[in-house]
């Protein structure tokens, strides 16, 4: 399955291998039930359709997440309509709560977002996806002015100014996907709300030991990064129930024109016995050794493991 096959705006890292092996999975089950040389067969075929559609709509709008709707967003936020072209956005800005900004070959929607970015001083959420063509953006938008931003997904924006994401106070859902990070924006640290920290395909090999501070941190996804053992800081992630740390992201697929990283296992996790809140560590395509993961499954009976 290439990179390609599984991407969609605003859906990162594992969660698109989980999303499209929960269709697949769904299909395989219903579809047993199904005979497709018969009239019932076509009519079945059809209901499976229908029901995938009802099944899934909400892991495809949510926000893709382990937590899924369990993050507390606002009501507004949850009413939100999604603006994509940003003429039409400009008709009502004091209205749009939500811009999902797919970065095209010329560049244009993005321009005009970050020419009138600040009348749109209501936004909740907002998505910026440069996976596509991979421009190098000079100009960006200057974030801290959307006081009320409660979801922040960020794909391949690495001149974003992120000392001020501290001024982001009502953010709950922040992706800094393939911003080439090197070390955790200290500005994170004063996120008090936020509860879940996506900073897959970046180049960290660690976490400060501070992040603790981030005291509504549900979950953390670490996707194709540096790291050669699970970070000894999550143990005192106190509220923590989830850690990607995998290399869900496809083979030769290139981020301006680099490999992206992976995450190797070297160290023997045994911090995960403080880790009292942690449910699910997935480890996905991570090379490990069949008598690690035996032990790992064996030794933290309570946290549930993917290779």
């Amino acid at each position: 399955m290439s990179l390609k096959e599984e991407q969609r705006p605003g859906n990162t890292g594992l969660a698109k291998v989980a999303v499209q092996f929960s269709a697949s999975t769904l299909v395989v089950k219903i579809a047993t039930f199904a005979k497709p040389e018969t009239v019932r067969g076509n009519f079945m075929r059809t209901y499976i359709f229908i029901l995938i559609i009802l099944l899934t709509k909400d892991i495809f709008a949510q926000d893709y997440s382990s937590l899924g709707k369990s993050i507390n967003y606002s009501d507004i936020y949850r009413k939100a309509k999604r603006f994509q072209n940003i003429d039409n956005a400009l008709l009502t800005p004091d209205q749009v709560l939500y811009i999902d900004l797919t970065v095209d070959k010329d560049g244009l929607n993005y321009q005009k977002f970050v020419d009138n970015h600040g009348k749109f001083k209501n936004l909740r959420k907002l998505i910026i996806d440069n996976r596509w063509y991979q421009i190098d953006l000079k100009p960006v938008p200057d974030i801290s002015v959307f006081k009320d931003l409660e979801f922040l997904q960020i794909f391949n924006l690495p001149n974003l100014n992120f000392d001020i994401l501290s001024d982001l106070s009502n953010l709950k859902y922040l992706s800094l996907n393939a911003c080439e990070l090197k070390t955790l924006p200290s500005s994170i640290i004063k996120m008090k709300q936020l509860e879940f920290l996506d900073l897959s395909v970046n180049y960290l090999s660690a976490l400060p030991d501070n992040i603790s501070e981030i005291i509504s941190l549900k979950e953390i996804d670490l996707t194709n990064n540096r790291f050669i053992e699970i970070p000894k800081q999550i143990e005192f992630v106190k509220n923590l129930l989830y850690l990607d740390i995998n290399n869900a992201e496809g083979d030769g697929y290139l981020i301006n024109g680099k490999a992206l990283c992976k995450n190797t296992l070297t160290v023997y996790p045994a911090i995960l016995s403080n880790c009292k809140n942690l449910k699910k560590v997935s480890l996905y395509k991570v090379i490990i050794d069949k008598p690690t993961k035996e032990k790992l499954k064996a030794e933290f009976k309570t946290i549930r493991f993917t290779f």
